[in-house]
């Protein structure tokens, strides 16, 4: 059974330039997904996916970076990824494991696809991150 993972706009544009993006994506064009995902967005063949991206010459790198702030410590994590859809799945299990260490009240300060920012009304809190990054030649 073949497995597909969802990407939206802007990340499906870097993909729409490699060869074999057409046999192997899929626009998501009806109600539910449009509701859900947005106008540009589509299923993409994973294996294709894994095999474009670790097979190519890799131009970006992708940062995902987690600060954790609370009154009494600060900790931060970094992790480098050569694909965003593999970052931005990391994210969310980053975002999910810094919301199980506050059990105050809060509110997201940022709420972007690549930020999230989460506050307690005592300044605690946590920010998770994705930079792209060109590496100098």
């Amino acid at each position: 059974m073949e497995k597909y993972v969802t990407i939206t706009w802007p990340e499906i544009q870097e993909l729409m330039e490699k060869e074999g993006f057409d046999e192997n994506a899929h626009l998501i064009n009806d109600e539910t997904g449009l509701d859900r995902f947005g106008s540009c967005a589509y299923f993409v063949r994973l294996d294709w996916l894994n095999e474009s991206t670790d097979n190519a010459h890799k131009e970006k790198f992708y940062l995902l970076t987690a600060l954790i702030e609370r009154s009494d410590n600060v900790s931060d994590s970094h992790a480098l990824f050569s694909c965003l859809y593999k970052a931005k799945e990391a994210m969310a299990q980053k975002i999910a494991e810094c919301q199980a260490l506050f059990t105050e009240k809060g509110e997201l300060i940022l709420d972007l696809p690549r930020c999230q920012e989460w506050r307690d009304e005592d300044g605690n809190g946590y920010t998770v991150t994705i930079e792209e990054m060109t590496p100098i030649e």
